[in-house]
């Protein structure tokens, strides 16, 4: 039986396995984001992970009604559009990311999904580090990169220091 901590985004989570039956269904219907998203639903933390909890504070200052990037990006982790509508969001989720329920949704499924496609790119085991990359540059820039946080721009390397 897989742990919350196989799937759960944050890798600090230490809940017990799902119950059995949640499994079985989960399973029927699509093992990996299923599970992804339940455990993101149930895990310990109060935004999901430690991670974002500093991810929130270096893009915003913890503070959930900001929009930056010349409007391009909103909330506690400036998440832009094309990240919600990655997530299954919409429009409307994406305006109200400068609700911090709605941001901490949208950031837990983001950086799950963030994660898995760094697995599946060769990096079985992200850093903090190696996820912020992929955060702030996206995950092919990261690529691009080696996934190597010495070879971001220097404005990012910044942000990766206050991890």
């Amino acid at each position: 039986m897989k742990t919350f901590s196989n799937y759960c985004g944050c890798g600090d989570c230490r809940r017990e396995a799902l119950p059995a039956g949640w499994l079985r269904v989960a399973l029927r219907l699509n093992p990996k984001f299923i599970l992804s998203i339940v455990a993101i639903a149930f895990c310990a933390s109060a935004t999901g992970t430690p991670l974002l909890d500093r991810i929130a504070f270096i893009e915003s200052s913890n503070r959930p009604a900001v929009i930056g990037d010349g409007g391009k990006a909103r909330g506690l982790y400036q998440m832009h559009l094309a990240a919600v509508l990655d997530c299954g969001g919409t429009r409307t989720d994406w305006l109200n990311l400068t609700n911090k329920a709605v941001a901490d949704k949208f950031a837990s499924i983001y950086l799950a999904k963030i994660r898995s496609q760094m697995v599946k790119r060769g990096v079985s085991n992200p850093t903090d580090a190696q996820l912020y990359l992929a955060w702030n540059l996206g995950v092919g820039g990261a690529a691009k990169r080696g996934f190597n946080p010495a070879n971001a721009p220097a404005i990012t390397r910044k942000a990766i220091a206050k991890l």
